[in-house]
C-alpha cells in the first residue's frame, strides 16, 4: 500500500511538472515576440548583448543568471545552427529580424517553461524533508502552480522565478548539509546557489535574510533529525523567538514596498518610463 501511494505520488508530481511544459508551449505559440515590451523584449535584448560579448544593461534590475543560461544556451544553438549568426553586431544583414527574434524567444521562454518546472520539483523535495503531510504538500505544489505569480512568470521571460530556482536549490543544499553529517561541500554549493539566487533579482535578500535567522534550528524542523519529546520541548522554548521573527520579516517587507511606491517610483529615472 506503501509503495502504491509513493507511486500515486510520483505520478501527480510528473503530471504537474508536464502541465506546466506544455501550457507554456501553448501560450508561446500564440504570443509574438514584442507582446511584452517591459518583460520579453527587453530579455531579449540584453540576452542577444551577452552573447555578442558586450555587458548587460539596466544593471540595477540584474536578471543575470537569465541572461547568462539564455545566451549559453543560444551559443550552443548558434553552435549547430549556422543559419542565423546571433551576434548583434551582424544584425544589419539579417534579412528576416521577425524570424531572429522569434528564435531567442523561444529558446528564451523554453528554458524559463524548464526553470518552473524545477522550482516545482526541488519545492517538492524541500517539504519531502520536513514532517509534513502528503497531501499537504501536493496542495502546496498545486496552490504554487495555479498562482497569479507562478502563471505571470510562466507566460513571460522574467528574472524572478530563476531566483526563486536558485533560493530553492540553495535551501535544499543546506538542508542536505544538516542531514548529512555537516559535510562541507552542501554548504558551499548552498553558497553557491544563494548568489545566483542573488544575481537574478536583488529583493531575494529577503527570503535569504529569513534563511539566515532561521540555520540554528533546522536540526530540529527536519523529518530525519526528529525526536517527539525532544522537538516539542524546543518549540515551546522558541515560540516568542519565532514571533518576533515572523512580525521582523513581515515589518522589512512592507518597509520595502512603501519604499518602492513612495521613493522608487517617485524618483524621475521612473516618471513616465516602464516600470520593469
Amino acid at each position: 500500500m506503501k509503495n502504491w501511494n509513493i507511486k500515486i505520488e510520483y505520478c501527480i508530481i510528473l503530471f504537474l511538472i508536464l502541465t506546466i511544459f506544455f501550457l507554456s508551449l501553448t501560450q508561446q505559440n500564440s504570443q509574438h515576440w514584442s507582446a511584452h515590451f517591459d518583460s520579453d523584449w527587453f530579455n531579449i535584448y540584453n540576452i542577444l548583448l551577452l552573447n555578442s560579448g558586450y555587458q548587460q544593461e539596466f544593471y540595477d534590475h540584474p536578471a543575470l543568471s537569465l541572461y547568462l543560461i539564455s545566451s549559453t544556451v543560444l551559443k550552443f544553438y548558434d553552435f549547430f545552427n549556422s543559419n542565423l549568426n546571433f551576434q548583434i553586431d551582424s544584425i544589419n544583414d539579417v534579412k528576416n529580424l521577425d524570424l531572429y527574434f522569434f528564435k531567442i524567444f523561444s529558446i528564451a521562454r523554453y528554458i524559463n517553461a524548464i526553470v518552473h518546472c524545477l522550482c516545482v520539483f526541488f519545492l517538492y523535495l524541500i517539504l519531502n524533508k520536513f514532517r509534513c503531510e502528503k497531501t499537504f504538500n501536493i496542495m502546496i505544489l498545486f496552490t504554487l502552480v495555479f498562482s497569479n505569480f507562478f502563471l505571470i512568470n510562466l507566460f513571460q521571460i522574467r528574472p524572478e522565478i530563476y531566483s526563486v530556482l536558485f533560493f530553492l536549490i540553495s535551501l535544499f543544499f543546506l538542508l542536505h548539509y544538516f542531514e548529512n553529517n555537516k559535510k562541507i561541500y552542501f554548504l558551499l554549493l548552498s553558497g553557491f546557489c544563494a548568489g545566483f539566487a542573488y544575481i537574478s533579482k536583488i529583493q531575494i535578500l529577503f527570503f535569504l535574510g529569513f534563511l539566515v535567522l532561521i540555520i540554528p534550528h533546522i536540526p530540529f524542523i527536519l523529518k530525519k533529525n526528529y525526536n517527539d519529546k525532544f522537538n516539542t520541548a524546543v518549540a515551546h522554548e522558541n515560540i516568542k523567538f519565532y514571533s518576533i521573527l515572523f512580525y521582523s520579516y513581515l515589518f522589512m517587507s512592507l518597509l520595502y514596498i512603501l519604499f518602492e511606491i513612495f521613493i522608487i517610483y517617485e524618483h524621475p529615472r521612473y516618471i513616465n518610463h516602464p516600470k520593469i
